[in-house]
């Protein structure tokens, strides 16, 4: 869902050690050159670096509070976004492994899958609640999950195909819980990486990360509780069929 589709964004700080080797890279050449324009660009790379960490992390963040206190009211956008990476995902696997994984052939695999796995999800309700809630869980407990390697990503999968399959009959429960957890993790871990850029002490903090994780799910997912109820996903479900 948006923990998936958040995850397919630019990392700031994968961006902030790119543009920081570029720079290096370019300053190394403008050594034995003008002293005066290695500084006013090494000034102006730095500033771009800097502002395009905080939008980047500025926009994931808007993005993962709206998931976290709102994602089952936006659980039906989510399906098909959800649908849709997962669709790209797949596409570009069966055109990787199975045809000529060309540029043309890979981007049009990657879009078709998109296309179709969103429109499924979005068309066929029970079907769009196990995808949306097996990547909210899968993506979390990713990152939460203790283990390595294959022995990670089995039980990983474990615990998608069961958060999937509770949705199926707990629907409202399951799409807040899962929200609320995912989005949370994310907006925290954006929250931590806003901090260092703009001065806020509180997020340097060794424990930053895991107070504002903890805080933002139990506020999640307790607004979600008390702004919806079970008609809600009755009448979803009406309109659905």
């Amino acid at each position: 869902m948006l923990s998936s589709f958040l995850s397919v964004l630019p990392d700031p700080s994968a961006a902030n050690e790119a543009f920081s080797k570029g720079l290096d890279l370019i300053i190394s050449l403008l050594e034995d050159g003008d002293s005066t324009a290695s500084n006013l660009l090494t000034a102006g790379m730095k500033e771009f670096n800097t502002t395009y960490a905080l939008v980047m992390a500025g926009i994931t963040l808007v993005l993962a509070l709206a998931g976290c206190f709102f994602g089952y009211k936006l659980s039906r956008l989510f399906m098909t976004l959800t649908g849709f990476l997962a669709g790209l995902f797949i596409g570009a696997f069966v055109a990787v492994k199975f045809l000529d994984a060309s540029n043309g052939i890979f981007l049009l695999c990657a879009i078709a899958g998109g296309l179709i796995f969103s429109i499924f999800a979005y068309t066929i309700y029970q079907a769009g609640i196990f995808v949306l809630c097996f990547f909210l869980s899968f993506s979390v407990s990713a990152n939460l999950v203790p283990l390595e390697g294959s022995i990670r990503f089995f039980v990983c999968l474990v615990i998608g195909f069961v958060a999937g399959t509770l949705a199926i009959k707990y629907v409202r429960t399951m799409i807040i819980l899962t929200s609320g957890i995912s989005c949370a993790y994310v907006a925290a871990r954006s929250l931590v990486k806003l901090g260092p850029l703009t001065g806020i002490a509180f997020f340097k903090q060794s424990y930053a990360m895991a107070a504002s994780f903890l805080a933002l799910c139990f506020l999640g997912c307790l607004i979600q509780f008390l702004t919806t109820s079970d008609s809600d996903s009755r009448d979803k479900r009406k309109k659905r069929k």
